[in-house]
């Protein structure tokens, strides 16, 4: 069942592509989220009913904080922008509801993902550190947003995507696998899959113009089908993205180490 499971969810954002690629399909960036990422989503839900509330709660509660902090500090470095979104009102005049959109469903089918096919030792019960990541990720997207009325000139670091990326993903992925390699063949597995479907939604963005990448510091760039994007996208999205997802979910939820 679960060979069909993976079937299933790799085809669809494989057909999202060849439609779009190959016969000119013209979707927004929301109704991109909805098919390459909500659809498998979806499917994966109704295998897990039984997980779907430890995963949601955990997914939107790191994504808010998380998807803040990145849009405040980037923007300040001129980063990226969403030339169109479904809403005519963006919060703070700039950033698009696509991008939290973003942030919850990526993270939460990664770890529907882990737990459906690479988690043997699956708990609903979610550990007491949970309540740390929330206050130390409230805690840092309260002061961005707290300079980014007062003191915007402090959050305007250079190279901002890199060194955000490298604070919150980087070290603690490093940190945690150091500590707990027995998770890196789970994490390599789960990471396999979404290196193909974050290539899938990034080359789909590029080709329709869902987001630009309109700054100049990013520490280069990689070109696939004549589409550009920053080394840090490929790096620290496509690349780790559910290598540091699962390991913010294990460390804050698993209440064995």
């Amino acid at each position: 069942m679960k060979t069909k499971d993976l079937l299933i969810v790799c085809l669809i954002p494989l057909i999202i592509f060849i439609a779009v690629f190959l016969f000119d399909l013209k979707i927004n960036y929301f109704e991109s989220l909805l098919l390459v990422f909500g659809v498998p989503s979806f499917y994966l839900s109704v295998k897990n009913r039984d997980k779907i509330k430890k995963v949601a709660l955990f997914s939107l509660s790191l994504s808010i904080p998380t998807a803040l902090i990145f849009e405040l500090v980037v923007f300040g470095d001129n980063g990226w922008s969403v030339p169109s979104s479904i809403l005519p009102y963006r919060l703070f005049g700039f950033s698009p509801i696509e991008n939290y959109i973003w942030m919850f469903i990526t993270i939460y089918i990664i770890i529907l993902f882990y737990e459906h096919f690479c988690n043997k030792k699956y708990s609903n019960k979610i550990s007491g550190k949970f309540k740390i990541m929330n206050y130390l990720m409230y805690s840092a997207a309260l002061a961005n947003l707290i300079l980014f009325f007062t003191a915007p000139s402090l959050i305007r670091i250079p190279y901002s995507y890199l060194w955000l990326s490298i604070i919150f993903f980087a070290i603690p992925t490093i940190l945690f696998i150091s500590s707990y390699p027995y998770f890196i063949v789970t994490f390599l597995k789960t990471q396999v899959f979404f290196f193909y479907v974050h290539m899938i939604f990034e080359l789909i963005a590029m080709k329709l113009n869902h987001w630009v990448y309109t700054g100049t510091h990013f520490i280069g760039w990689v070109t696939i089908l004549n589409l550009k994007f920053p080394l840090e996208e490929f790096f620290f999205v496509i690349m780790l993205g559910a290598f540091e997802t699962c390991t913010y979910y294990e460390f804050f939820t698993n209440d064995s180490f």
